[in-house]
């Protein structure tokens, strides 16, 4: 994604893109996987959505669904909101370890 996506909205896959965690490989998911464990509170707690966050999905999802369909569910419309909240927590959180390991070299 250096480039601009020929895509018609280059935002829209941008943030889907952050939603999106890829490992280098399977030790690196368990290496992230174990140190996150143990900050399970903390995560939780960061990663909880908000009442703005919540509402900007029941809408978009509003579009595609109708009110009483099980995707218009608040129990769903939140793990759905954690889960992305999580994803870019752990994208965060990689990008993080990058550059630290960059700037002790």
């Amino acid at each position: 994604m250096k480039r601009s996506s020929i895509t018609p909205n280059y935002n829209q896959q941008s943030k889907l893109l952050k939603r999106i965690i890829i490992f280098k490989n399977y030790n690196q998911l368990k290496q992230i996987k174990s140190v996150l464990q143990k900050q399970d509170e903390y995560i939780k707690g960061k990663c909880a959505p908000t009442k703005e966050q919540l509402e900007l999905c029941r809408g978009a999802l509003s579009m595609d669904f109708g009110k009483d369909t099980p995707e218009m569910n608040q129990g769903h419309i939140e793990v759905m909101c954690e889960e992305a909240n999580v994803s870019q927590f752990i994208n965060n959180y990689l990008q993080s370890e990058i550059i630290n390991n960059k700037r002790s070299r």
